[in-house]
């Protein structure tokens, strides 16, 4: 195959919640087709260069040519990570697997009896990749974790159900024996992974990548310099889910990978949908808006796909209608404002919860964990509150080990076993490299010696365990009180723990800062409120660098973040 044209999917139709597409009885026929359309996907030839294997294989291993079949110019991969092209690169991506997968709904349509043909014919068209909104629903789908899965396959029964293997649990390879997954994809245990993901505090980082970042620069990877970038919950999610995700070389080929980045994309229309006029920017003095986010391409006389496609630039303001798909809150024949209110109104369940449970109490009018300070009144509504926000913020150099590392962060004691640190109660939070093989990846060899950039949000956790009479914004006692508790230990890729040589003073960079963020009341609106002469979210305020809090450890990278 010379080439294959990337185009989108027809009509903009929604990419749905995993939990509603797969038990609403409203898109039962749209969601076997879905399975089935995935399922016979996974089963080309490992040479069908549309086929699953060569589809995932994009990612990183077998390292070959796509859509030709030929060696890599030098051995590498094609995917982006820790560059602005990270978020535009994988919404073509997984253009190129929902195309893949509507055509073969379509083909399977076809062959439905004839009276069902036109029904099935259009509910394939709407087929859409869902999401799973892994920021507030940290288990694993229950779509995923059952090996077989019951669908209607219209010719043999159009009304009961038959079981399949079930494409979302796993896939079984159809290469040779040196896939490094060895024949099948597997996650750790449905319990770990969720204990993972809760100790990851994906809900604080994607709130505030989402708010707080006002250039795509910034928002975008945790190499360009944003504190609080999209990437660094993407890499906690990887990390989280089994060695297979935590490998880029072969990542994509655990379906799970696919719902992963539709929630990171829908993110991305979230941040873009509240940030209307920010343009795509790249602080390394290169053109990369017009860079082909290789090997992807559209049909001539169009040519390759670029960042300047996916993401607003000065002469072109693309959205995802034009390539097939919308999301719940961004519906096509919706106004503009009508889009942010809803984007808006759903950005409050990443807000932090007022209780360890994430959810108010009946009756609740006012969340318990935030104040009225009257000496931060001025410029807000009478009804508004505020909470002081408490995070570490790391850098760490990208090549700190050859191998791929997680930084994790405990309040308190830690365990003297590095396999039990995603999982251990004491644990708040982790940073993830996620990084390819550097022999095999162009990208990351650009960026080997630049340093990452990462928070971790402590505030949830730390205001449940304050003595009593200590509040968030009591900045001294919270800080002695974290310069007691606060630590972090370096896990190497093969489980060991990795100790900073001594006087290295420039690898990692450990620091702690607070600053107030101001609330509307929860029974209208819980993002950030907008002020009266701001229009924006994520209205923070009263920044403070608290040095002492890590000094202490600076044999471990602790550091006063100057």
């Amino acid at each position: 195959m010379e080439d294959y044209a990337i185009e989108g999917t027809g009509d903009p139709n929604t990419r749905l919640d995993i939990d509603d597409f797969s038990t609403n009885p409203e898109y039962t026929i749209q969601w076997g087709l879905f399975l089935r359309s995935l399922a016979k996907l996974q089963l080309a030839p490992p040479e069908e260069a549309i086929g699953y294997y060569r589809i995932a294989g994009i990612h990183g291993w077998p390292l070959v040519t796509w859509p030709e079949l030929e060696a890599q110019p030098g051995k590498t991969m094609y995917c982006s990570h820790g560059n602005t092209r990270f978020l535009t690169w994988h919404r073509a991506y997984l253009l190129l697997i929902e195309q893949r997968i509507v055509e073969i709904a379509l083909e399977l349509a076809a062959g439905a009896p004839p009276a069902l043909q036109d029904q099935y014919t259009e509910e394939a068209k709407k087929i859409r990749v869902p999401i799973w909104d892994w920021a507030c629903k940290p288990a694993l789908p229950a779509s995923m974790v059952k090996p077989d899965a019951l669908v209607i396959i219209p010719e043999n029964d159009p009304v009961n159900p038959t079981s399949i293997p079930n494409p979302l649990y796993s896939y079984k390879s159809t290469g040779d024996s040196r896939d490094p997954f060895i024949n099948e994809t597997t996650r750790f245990p449905d319990d770990e992974v969720e204990k993972n993901m809760i100790n990851s505090n994906l809900r604080s980082l994607v709130y505030h990548a989402i708010t707080q970042n006002k250039e795509y620069n910034d928002f975008s990877n945790t190499i360009s310099g944003g504190a609080s970038s999209i990437e660094q919950p993407h890499n906690n999610v990887h990390n989280a889910i089994s060695a297979i995700m935590q490998d880029p070389m072969v990542t994509a080929f655990d379906p799970v990978f696919w719902v992963v980045h539709v929630a990171i994309d829908y993110y991305y229309v979230m941040w873009q949908t509240i940030n209307p006029d920010v343009l795509y920017s790249d602080n390394w003095g290169t053109d990369t808006l017009n860079l082909h986010l290789r090997p992807f391409n559209r049909a001539p006389p169009t040519g390759p796909w670029t960042s300047r496609m996916v993401q607003r630039s000065e002469d072109f303001f693309p959205t995802t209608w034009q390539f097939g798909f919308q999301y719940p809150e961004t519906l096509v024949d919706w106004t503009p404002d009508q889009r942010l209110k809803a984007v808006q109104d759903a950005i409050k369940r990443y807000a932090p919860p007022p209780k360890s449970t994430g959810e108010y109490p009946p009756g609740a009018t006012k969340r318990e964990d935030l104040v009225d300070l009257p000496g931060y009144r001025s410029g807000f509504p009478d009804e508004a509150t505020f909470r002081r926000e408490w995070r570490v913020v790391i850098k760490v150099k990208k090549n700190l080990l050859d191998s791929n590392f997680t930084i994790f962060f405990f309040l308190g004691q830690s365990s003297d076993n590095p396999g039990e640190w995603g999982t251990h109660p004491n644990t708040v939070g982790s940073f993830n490299s996620l990084k390819a093989p550097l022999e095999s990846c162009k990208n990351c060899q650009d960026h080997e010696a630049h340093l990452m950039h990462g928070s971790i949000y402590l505030t949830d956790r730390m205001h449940h365990s304050l003595p009593d009479g200590t509040q968030l914004h009591d900045k001294e006692p919270v800080s002695r009180w974290l310069t007691e508790r606060l630590d972090w230990r370096i896990r190497k890729a093969d489980g060991t723990e990795f100790h900073l040589p001594g006087g290295d003073t420039t690898s990692l960079s450990v620091g702690v800062e607070s600053f107030m963020e101001a609330y509307a009341p929860i029974d209208r609106n819980r993002v950030p409120i907008e002020s009266d002469d701001k229009n924006i979210l994520g209205h923070t305020f009263d920044h403070e660098k608290h040095p002492m809090i890590t000094a202490p450890r600076s044999s471990k990278g602790g550091d006063t973040i100057s």
